[in-house]
């Protein structure tokens, strides 16, 4: 062997570090086979290798580190020869190791902290897709591996307002990631933005305060790109502060798939949303599908309808039921819906009306019952509910209206108002519960105004929007083309006087009537039906006045659903035979238009007035006609007329035991056979009810009438028989595919709270708040 060859053989010096680190490995090795293995190794070898150890413990002691190499390597080779079974492979050591850090690794994931990558923007803004966390995983106790069991949960409890990893109730090999709002016991109440808890134990609802934040803007998952219609809120829970987001549809609402309802938060389960409030796939949007009843299938709005006096119902489903969440219970409740006059509300528009605005108003604030002249600023300021900033901005919409005047009608509140700058009379007119003070109608005012300003061609129906939490029938009164509804013609030589002038105004199917146009017209030429005088040639309502420069003819006509109005200059009409001639022209021809469905453009010519037609001196009139009215007619669910089905499919101790319990309570249950066999039945002052069971479908059926709608028990046992006749059939009130609502995350789901961002860098270590 050549010596570059041998040096390469020879053996590196190892540092006293390997050599004590080794020692210690190979004593404790060597400890563990003497007290497994002894009895199976040779006594004087035994004896050799407790020799070895203790030789090695004295050189270590001494700091004789060649000299205690040299000893381990002795004993290596005893253990080697005479205890080789005893030994661990190196394939065994690997596997051990790697176990060892598995079970580290686990239980650090476990117990401790684990990394978590957000897969969307449910979280925005708070959390970014694709942001990375930490999740401190012992924050609310330690949860053992592979289990929902939690142990140690006094280390910290799960508070409203905290983000928190869990598995999904619905396929729990998926995490999710959420933000809490209820906790066991509560009851949280969603009303569009608006989130309202009650606390266990409270007995009232609490808003959450949230403040819009105007100067900030939403941005999508990558944080670069900004999102329109969009709005940003501080929402404020238990005294901790997050931003949370909405996304609004081209209205400017919130998405309606997202309903108004109340959920109660049964024990051992909590309710979450996401921050990103109507794009999150959280507890308000979890469903499963499972049979269920359908007790609206006992009994529907036909039989109702057949049954009771009352034709209109609505049907809806109490939230606060018990065992809502069973898909085997249901319960339904129809009310009757009666006509309500003090919800409504009407509003009428004239635009640049053709007789003046003065005179509208002037007609209208005459018919007003206690009118009083008034100013929004002070209306809104009387009312204390309103906010400062809001009384701020409806006084800044209505600023400039004029000649504002409340009022009162029969049945609620009257508004009549000027908008100088568009020429245009609106009168308002609120019933007394939707508009039970001044200010509510200064309000309705101030929106009308505003929604007016940004488009003046706006019908009346987009104005105003009535209560929502009431049910209403839309009338509108159609504008129409102008052409069609108003004639207005002036006829006149060139720089003639008014005196020398005639002007002929006709309408045709005008909305606002023709007893009111014959009302109006007559007070432009500062008169009435009082002190005009009658003028039979013309028709049985046919009118005529003289001012100080003309003479005028009024007729309405009801049966042509036409008024007409002639203005002949004294220096052109003479005498009054010259007007009505002109007038019983105008008259045949337009009765011949009516009847033959012509336009009324050429009922007048300047052969029948004897002058040319002048040119208009105004603005061209708009081609729509000045006037149009809507009215929402309310109607509102009587809780005094109504029925309520509840259906238990399947009780777990069988239809008479069930019966029993249903009719425990109940005052003064009696039996009774007369709907089905082991019945009850019982009365109050306020109703009728009914129990009975159902054998062929296993089911029990509780049904309750009041006295408004069933006047007799009579009524209330026709519709308990129908109900029970449908009942018999499963395939009328189950639904194999039914979606049900599955809104809580089970508390053993819970694998911990998300703390620390730790990637993008540019936001590395910020608290999750």
């Amino acid at each position: 062997m050549s010596e570059e060859a041998a040096s390469r053989t020879v053996r590196r010096p190892r540092s006293p570090r390997h050599i004590k680190a080794a020692a210690r490995i190979l004593h404790k090795e060597t400890q563990r086979i003497l007290a497994k293995h002894a009895h199976r190794i040779v006594p004087d070898v035994v004896d050799q290798i407790r020799a070895a150890m203790h030789a090695m413990d004295r050189l270590r002691e001494s700091g004789d580190w060649a000299g205690l190499e040299e000893q381990a390597e002795q004993l290596d080779e005893l253990l080697h020869q005479h205890a080789s079974f005893a030994r661990k492979s190196a394939l065994r050591e690997t596997m051990e190791n790697v176990l060892i850090a598995v079970i580290i690794a686990l239980g650090l994931r476990s117990c401790l902290y684990e990394p978590f990558k957000i897969p969307s923007g449910s979280m925005l803004p708070t959390l970014r897709s694709g942001d990375h966390i930490f999740v401190n995983k012992f924050a609310y106790g330690v949860q053992i591996p592979f289990t929902t069991i939690v142990v140690g949960q006094t280390l910290g409890d799960i508070e409203r307002g905290d983000v928190i990893v869990f598995r999904y109730p619905l396929d729990e090999s998926e995490d999710f990631i959420k933000r809490v709002i209820g906790l066991p016991g509560d009851q949280v109440k969603l009303e569009g933005r608006d989130v309202f808890i009650k606390r266990m134990g409270e007995s009232d609802f609490t808003r959450l305060p949230h403040e819009k934040l105007e100067d900030q803007r939403c941005y999508d998952e990558t944080g670069a790109k900004e999102v329109q219609r969009c709005l940003l809120f501080r929402e404020t829970l238990d005294g901790e502060s997050y931003i949370v987001r909405y996304m609004m549809d081209a209205e400017g609402q919130v998405d309606p798939s997202r309903r108004d309802r109340v959920l109660s938060i049964p024990d051992g389960h909590l309710l979450v949303m996401g921050d990103n409030r109507n794009q999150s796939h959280d507890s308000l949007a979890w469903t499963t599908t499972v049979e269920a009843v359908a007790a609206d299938g006992l009994l529907s709005f036909k039989d109702l309808r057949d049954l009771t006096k009352e034709r209109l119902f609505s049907l809806f489903r109490p939230t606060s039921s018990e065992g809502a969440e069973d898909p085997q219970f249901d319960h339904v409740r129809y009310l009757a819906e009666r006509r309500a006059l003090e919800h409504d509300l009407e509003l009428e528009v004239w635009r640049r009306p053709n007789l003046g605005v003065s005179t509208i108003y002037e007609m209208l604030l005459g018919r007003m019952s206690y009118a009083r002249a008034s100013d929004i600023e002070d209306v809104l300021a009387d009312d204390h509910r309103i906010g400062e900033e809001r009384r701020e901005r409806l006084a800044r919409a209505s600023e400039t209206i004029e000649r504002l005047a409340l009022g009162h009608t029969e049945l609620g509140r009257q508004a009549l108002f000027v908008d100088p700058v568009t020429n245009t009379v609106f009168n308002l007119r609120c019933g007394s519960e939707l508009c039970d003070r001044d200010s509510v109608l200064a309000r309705y005012v101030a929106t009308i105004v505003k929604a007016y300003r940004r488009d003046h061609d706006q019908d009346a129906r987009e104005l105003v929007e009535p209560d929502k939490s009431v049910r209403y029938n839309e009338h509108w009164t159609g504008r129409g083309e102008r052409k069609d509804k108003l004639l207005d013609r002036v006829f006149g030589r060139s720089g003639a006087s008014v005196d020398a002038q005639v002007r002929v105004r006709v309408w045709r199917g005008a909305p606002e009537g023709e007893e009111w146009l014959r009302d109006v017209a007559l007070l432009a030429l500062g008169s009435s039906r009082e002190l005009a005088r009658a003028v039979a040639t013309l028709g049985e309502d046919a009118w005529l006045v003289r001012t100080a420069d003309r003479t005028a003819v009024i007729a309405a006509d009801p049966l042509l659903h036409t008024v007409m109005m002639i203005e002949c200059g004294q220096k052109h009409c003479t005498n009054e035979s010259q007007l009505t001639l002109i007038s019983q022209s105008i008259r045949g021809k337009l009765l011949a238009a009516t009847r033959e469905h012509r336009s009324i453009e050429d009922i007048v010519t300047p052969e029948i007035v004897r002058l040319p037609e002048r040119e208009p001196e105004s603005e061209p009139a708009p081609s729509n006609y000045e006037y149009d009215r809507v009215r929402f007619e309310a109607s509102t669910r009587d809780p005094e007329y109504a029925v309520d089905v509840r259906a238990w499919r399947r009780p777990r101790t069988g239809i008479a035991a069930t019966i029993d319990e249903l009719a425990h309570p109940l005052p003064s249950v009696s039996p009774d056979d007369r709907v089905a066999a082991g019945g009850r039945s019982t009365a109050d002052e306020r109703s009728w009810t009914f129990l009975f069971g159902i054998p062929d479908t296993d089911t029990v059926v509780e049904l309750t009438c009041t006295k408004t709608l069933c006047p007799n028990e009579d009524m209330a046992l026709a519709l308990a028989k129908r109900a029970a006749e449908k009942g018999r059939d499963a395939s009328n009130f189950i639904d194999p595919n039914a979606e049900r609502a599955r809104p809580f995350v089970p508390r053993g789901n819970v694998k911990g709270r998300a703390d620390r961002i730790w990637l993008p860098l540019s936001r590395f270590w910020l608290p999750i708040r």
